[in-house]
Order: C-alpha cells, then structure tokens, then sequence
C-alpha cells in the first residue's frame, strides 16, 4: 500500500517542485498532532499507533487532486481571475 501511495504522490510532486517537500512536512505534522491526540480520552482508542501509520501514509492522498488541474492554473504566479463570459 505505502508504494502505490508513493508512487501517486509522486506524480503530483512532479508538477510543482515544492510539493515534495510540503508532503513530508504534512506527513509529519499529521503524525504529530495524532500522537498528541492520542493521550486524549476522546481520541485514545481510535488513534492507535497502526491507525496513525495508516494516515501518516495516506497523506499524500490529499494532494491527488491537484493532477487534474491544468498548469496554466495551478502554477499562475499571480491571483486567479474571473474569465469574462464574452471572451
């Protein structure tokens, strides 16, 4: 499972230079804020060290998105637009 999700994640990594490293620093900062929560009773027998690697390894799910989305868009420098209806 962690291949396959490496290797989808790697594809949206290929698109804008930063996404890599924006993924690990999610990844753990996921990883993290989960181990905090887990000495909480309300999260405590949910968050369980199998269930924080499952989602330490399904962050870079959450960027699959931005695949689809032409580079004219995702890499514009400046702010988005609205296209006028007439063009």
């Amino acid at each position: 499972m962690a291949v396959t999700l490496f290797a989808m994640a790697s594809l949206a990594e290929t698109r804008d230079s930063d996404t890599g490293n924006h993924i690990l620093r999610v990844q753990h900062y996921v990883r993290t804020l989960a181990q905090r929560l887990k000495a909480h009773p309300r999260f405590a027998a949910v968050l369980t060290e199998s269930y924080i690697s499952v989602l330490f390894q399904s962050v870079p799910l959450y960027d699959m998105g931005t695949i689809g989305i032409p580079d004219r868009i995702l890499l514009k420098p400046s702010r988005l637009t609205r296209r006028s209806s007439r063009s």
